[in-house]
């Protein structure tokens, strides 16, 4: 198991969301850890809609980012959805769909980099409001509000 590191041994690049690339299966080892800890209802077991990740991709309409140890590991990761406001038509929206960072990386600060690298990327696509959920138990509203997120509304869920 890795040791704990200091946030800047890890490094936040973009990653192209490519189910051909070596890199795919670990990824999908990482979205497994990340369902398994989240999984509520048992209904919910992961199955990406990948050709629909590559779709948003192709329009511009994804961001992933990666964070990387020393050995060029993906530790962590995040992924928004791009998309106009349906309520509101002059808002662009970053709707952060999940973030991840391994349970011995955090409290190191990765999560944070994860969300600032995320804010200036898509601020660069057009964005004007970037929206961010946490699951109940999991909450980072700390962060968040350092970040300068407001609670905006709350969501429930219930099996059918």
């Amino acid at each position: 198991m890795l040791d704990k590191v200091p946030q800047d041994n890890i490094l936040i690049s973009n990653w192209t969301f490519n189910p051909e690339s070596d890199e795919f299966p670990h990824i999908l080892s990482l979205c497994q850890a990340h369902a398994d800890e989240l999984r509520v209802f048992g209904i919910l077991k992961l199955n990406l809609d990948v050709a629909r990740y590559v779709e948003l991709q192709s329009k511009n309409r994804l961001l992933c980012l990666v964070g990387r140890d020393g050995g060029n590991k993906i530790r962590a990761y995040s992924t928004h959805f791009i998309h106009k406001h349906p309520h509101y038509k002059m808002v662009w929206v970053g709707q952060e769909d999940s973030i991840y960072v391994m349970p011995e990386l955090r409290r190191h600060g990765i999560g944070r980099r994860l969300r600032e690298t995320a804010e200036t990327e898509l601020k660069q696509r057009g964005c004007n409001l970037i929206t961010a959920r946490t699951k109940f138990g999991h909450e980072d509203d700390t962060n968040l509000e350092e970040l300068g997120f407001k609670r905006w509304e709350v969501s429930w869920a219930r099996e059918l």
